[in-house]
């Protein structure tokens, strides 16, 4: 393998070329054990995945960048070089990834003497050990699936798919049943993109995960199969609040074949409320689809500021809703969101920019966030008063707002630097819910809400 490294003596101060091998490299992976027909990795492959983690091993397992890298969360990363395979990878003698290993190992015991899963498609993976640098560590290569890697694409598909996922979702709760494969959540269950089956062909599920497999047997089984179907609100959503209603009857069957009987009061409950949040999210999908709902709402918000920074209300008002993007994992909003921008045409003394929830029952608003620019904005110094004056849904963000030298130093006094201060403001101002209102979610980032608004 030949990798490019910056040299002083190159007469261009441009790279030269430095070989590298395992036999170079005071390195050794040792396979230890496959699953699935394992995984093969190629020399080249070898000698990066030795010089990475002989170089970046802290950055590897604390989920920091590293150049080379594709990092998907801590200790789990692609190399741009195998964008195929997934590794997996832990430090010393990588007890909690032997377990998971040997949790796999175990559903691997229960379905190889199975008849075929068709519908199934299970990773290829091999367990190595590794020595570098005399530091030891365990390393797990898994084959990438061909899927998308976003679960709301996926609940998308199994709430969409209607009877061309039955016998996936068969394969499915009958691999539960034997394995034990408790952690179901739509990261764990994809669906295979489409464009990789053959035409017509039926969708297909892949398995991640393995390690949460086993348990089935004696007292814990209870335990297990409660959360493998129903979630335990933690670390498992369950399968029955990942599917649409109207494949529980075929999840039901499959597992009695298999002498798995639910609760009925569990079953029957859980089935009202997968069909009470698919109601929920088509009401959402109206309500986000009425343009004329967020714009009426848009002017009002805005002539409530005015009225209250005693600024005079023009009589023609530029005001822009859009939808926020369905399938983005960085918001996580209920209800039904749009941003909005509202201002005077061609004038700049003030606009206001921000997001909206509406409640789908009431079309009321049920969350606000906004940030106020303009010449105006610097004039706005009590904003506890604003939000009593727009009600208790409201939060208000003034990150534009231009700061004098006194307010600047005094603020950074509290702060380290000024970055700082620019994302401890925006920190507080996350959407929150009233006391009579229904949830509305939060932003992991608040970070993200200034992008959201920002960009509109």
């Amino acid at each position: 393998m030949f990798k490019r490294k910056r040299g002083k003596d190159d007469e261009t101060g441009g790279y030269k070329r430095v070989r590298f091998d395992l036999e170079s490299l005071p390195a050794h992976l040792t396979s230890i054990s496959q699953m699935f027909g394992g995984m093969e990795l190629s020399s080249e492959t070898k000698v990066t995945l030795c010089e990475t983690i002989a170089s970046s091993r802290e950055k590897l397992v604390n989920g920091d960048p590293v150049d080379g890298v594709d990092i998907l969360k801590k200790g789990i990363f692609a190399l741009h070089c195998a964008p195929d395979v997934v590794f997996k990878f832990s430090d010393g003698d990588g007890s909690k990834l032997r377990s998971r290993w040997h949790h796999g190992m175990q559903s691997f015991a229960s379905i190889h003497k199975q008849p075929k899963f068709d519908s199934l498609v299970f990773p290829r993976q091999t367990l190595f050990e590794l020595q570098v640098n005399g530091k030891e560590g365990i390393v797990i290569a898994e084959e990438r699936l061909p899927l998308t890697n976003n679960y709301l694409k996926h609940k998308q598909l199994y709430e969409s798919l209607g009877s061309r996922l039955e016998p996936a979702l068969r394969n499915l709760a009958k691999f539960i049943v034997l394995s034990g494969f408790s952690r179901v959540e739509f990261k764990t269950i994809p669906i295979l993109d489409q464009q990789e089956l053959e035409p017509g062909a039926n969708p297909k599920i892949g398995l991640v995960n393995l390690g949460s497999c086993g348990g089935i047997n004696g007292e814990n089984a209870l335990m297990t199969y409660h959360d493998a179907f129903f979630g335990n609100g933690q670390t498992s959503r369950g399968l029955f609040r990942c599917i649409a209603p109207e494949h529980f009857a075929v999840v039901k069957s499959e597992a009695l074949k298999h002498e798995l009987i639910f609760n009925e009061k569990m079953y029957l409950d859980a089935w009202k409320v997968r069909r009470h949040d698919l109601e929920e999210a088509r009401h959402n999908l109206r309500l986000v689809n009425d343009e004329d709902a967020y714009e009426g709402r848009a002017k009002s918000i805005f002539k409530a500021v005015a009225r209250f920074l005693f600024v005079a209300i023009p009589p023609t008002l530029e005001v822009i809703t859009d939808t926020l993007d369905a399938f983005d994992e960085e918001q996580q909003l209920f209800m039904a969101p749009r941003r909005f921008r509202v201002g005077p045409f061609d004038q700049s003394d003030l606009i206001l920019r921000g997001v909206m929830v509406l409640d789908p029952k009431t079309r009321s608003l049920a969350a606000l966030s906004m940030s106020i620019q303009g010449s105006i904005a610097s004039s706005l110094t009590d904003t506890t008063s604003l939000r009593r004056h727009l009600g208790h849904f409201c939060c208000m963000n003034l990150i534009n707002r231009e700061h004098t030298p006194e307010e600047s130093k005094s603020l950074l006094s509290r702060l380290p630097d000024e970055e700082g201060l620019f994302y401890s403001i925006l920190a507080d101002y996350l959407f929150i819910q009233g006391d009579n209102l229904p949830a509305v979610g939060r932003l992991k980032d608040a970070r993200y809400l200034h992008q959201l608004m920002g960009s509109l």
